[in-house]
């Protein structure tokens, strides 16, 4: 199935941003408690085979289940898609490369999957990774990845709760096929909390043709799609692009001031986010996000790839906040509108087998 995304442009401009911080309560430390800094990759059993039962083959998953849609408040999980971690050629990279585990767990998962986790638990798969220009079969490969470990979650994890999507880059990529596959019928196209398609042009004719969902237009709505790019919309050869201001969460024109950027973060490993706000301003102009260059030197542009998501998020605490205020509103509106899941049945009992005592003092076993 041929996608608009699948032509985009084979480079990814790296404008001055990305990342940035908000204190929520409990960061990665959080999601790790006991793992020390800087967090360490789970470790590759033999060959990657993508299963996704178990946990090496997770980037970020729960320790333990949180409660199920059937109980109260209803919930929401974060499925998380990270981009891509390193530069390497090739049609797909196998999860368990040193140097992109590094940069995945120690600086992407953090300033990038942080955030969300104001939201709920997040659960984020690892995947064979695809660079962006390179052939559609090692994007085909990642997403029947992403797809696989979705509906393994789905089976075991979800537990009727909402769900947040999230992707990055090329995470987004693959969000948006997902979105398509898996979110236009029900139950999920009721229980999709919002999903954000971070650094992604997203086609709002493409948008309108193949997804279910509408674009967010206020700060607090659910079931609803939020994309902006860096990239000049005159390189994509797209004219209607989608563009969210991340801290105004309007997709109109008006550029907002510094003083209402709630901040950005670049954290490393387990540590807390220390944010930096007041820090830029920001505007959606011919579907693109373009920002003002801010002065905090944890904001300033990676020195090491620049094709790739940076390690910092130019809108962490702004990402933070909204992401926490529509899961609330998610959760709320499920309540009140979707019936309640039934809870799972009790796990089965073994029974004895129970011998027939005769009056004449004979005992028969029981016999099938």
């Amino acid at each position: 199935m041929y996608r608009f995304f699948l032509k985009w442009a084979r480079t990814r401009r790296l404008l001055l941003l990305s990342a940035a911080g908000v204190c929520f309560a409990g960061s990665l430390a959080a999601i790790f408690a006991s793992r020390p800094e800087p967090i360490d990759p789970p470790v590759l059993s033999g060959p990657w085979t993508g299963d996704y039962r178990k946990a090496y083959a997770w980037a970020l998953r729960p320790p333990g289940p949180p409660p199920g849609g059937w109980e109260t408040p209803w919930g929401v999980d974060v499925f998380f898609i990270h981009p891509a971690t390193t530069t390497s050629d090739g049609e797909s990279l196998i999860p368990g490369d040193e140097a992109s585990d590094q940069r995945l767990f120690n600086t992407i998962l953090p300033s990038h999957a942080g955030p969300f986790a104001s939201a709920g638990p997040i659960y984020a798969p690892r995947y064979r990774q695809f660079r962006r220009g390179d052939p559609e079969l090692a994007q085909d490969l990642a997403y029947i990845d992403i797809l696989h470990a979705f509906d393994a979650y789905m089976g075991s994890d979800n537990r009727a709760r909402g769900v947040m999507l999230v992707g990055i880059g090329e995470g987004a990529d693959l969000a948006f096929r997902l979105l398509e596959d898996r979110f236009r019928s029900e139950p999920l196209a009721s229980r999709l909390a919002a999903a954000y398609l971070i650094d992604a042009e997203v086609s709002q004719t493409e948008a309108d043709r193949l997804l279910r969902q509408p674009i967010c237009e206020r700060e607090n709505e659910t079931g609803c799609l939020i994309a902006w790019s860096w990239s000049p919309a005159a390189e994509t050869g797209l004219n209607d692009l989608v563009c969210i201001n991340p801290v105004s969460w309007r997709r109109d024109d008006g550029a907002t001031p510094k003083s209402a950027h709630r901040g950005g973060a670049r954290v490393q490993g387990a540590q807390r986010p220390v944010i930096h706000p007041a820090e830029v301003s920001a505007s959606c102009r011919d579907g693109r996000l373009t920002v003002t260059r801010p002065t905090s030197p944890d904001l300033k542009t990676d020195a090491g790839p620049q094709n790739l998501t940076p390690t910092f998020n130019l809108f962490y605490a702004d990402l933070s906040r909204n992401a926490a205020l529509r899961a609330s509103a998610a959760s709320a509106w499920m309540q009140t509108n979707l019936r309640k899941p039934a809870p799972p049945l009790p796990a089965p009992e073994a029974l004895e087998e129970a011998p027939i005592h005769r009056a004449d003092g004979h005992v028969h076993p029981v016999t099938p």
